[in-house]
């Protein structure tokens, strides 16, 4: 089975050759998946995609390069849950992904091409630990609102790569309330980082 993004679209082959649809984004979800800046937010309420578009982000990017890493995060563990590793079994199975593609007690979808995508979450500062020797060459922030500026930044420097010519990125996802709206606001908007 093959894949393929047409026209911002991720289609597979069947097996019987015909093509088949399994992701079109909205307007705003585009955007989004076009941006080449390094650090790219989405905000939107409730029910916008924000989570739905990371998610499918990841994976095209993930079919597209070869052994390439990816990291999914949201707060908490039963946010994760909800928002991300519930879908996970089906979207693999869509993208015609093999059952073992999936393992759900470390939480990583492995792709044919040795990619990885990675979903965690950080609870608390003490959390932060567990992302201290990693590497990705993408890492999303799932309503990023609510993780505090010290974990961004240190998880955030995380994205880095030894891959020749491959760019790393960190985009999020987040509700424009929450208790980390001030440094988002300050960091991503007003750009005054210092103060």
């Amino acid at each position: 089975m093959s894949s393929a993004l047409i026209e911002g679209a991720f289609y597979v082959q069947r097996a019987d050759g015909s093509p088949d649809l399994v992701y079109e984004p909205q307007a705003h979800q585009k955007k989004f998946h076009a941006s080449v800046s390094k650090y790219c937010i989405m905000e939107g309420g409730a029910g916008s995609g924000k989570s739905i578009c990371m998610r499918w982000d990841a994976y095209m990017r993930c079919w597209a390069v070869p052994r390439f890493t990816a990291l999914i995060l949201r707060r908490t563990m039963p946010e994760l849950k909800m928002s991300h590793t519930d879908n996970v079994p089906f979207d693999a199975e869509r993208m015609g992904l093999a059952k073992d593609a999936w393992h759900s007690t470390d939480f990583v979808l492995r792709f044919p091409n040795g990619s990885k995508l990675k979903f965690g979450h950080c609870e608390d500062d003490n959390t932060v630990a567990r992302y201290l020797s990693s590497e990705f060459d993408i890492i999303y922030f799932d309503e990023l609102t609510t993780f505090t500026l010290r974990q961004f930044l240190f998880i955030g420097s995380r994205a880095r790569t030894s891959k020749p010519g491959l760019r790393t990125y960190i985009r999020g996802g987040t509700n424009p309330v929450g208790p980390g709206t001030t440094w988002v606001r300050r960091y991503f908007i007003t750009k005054d980082i210092t103060a």
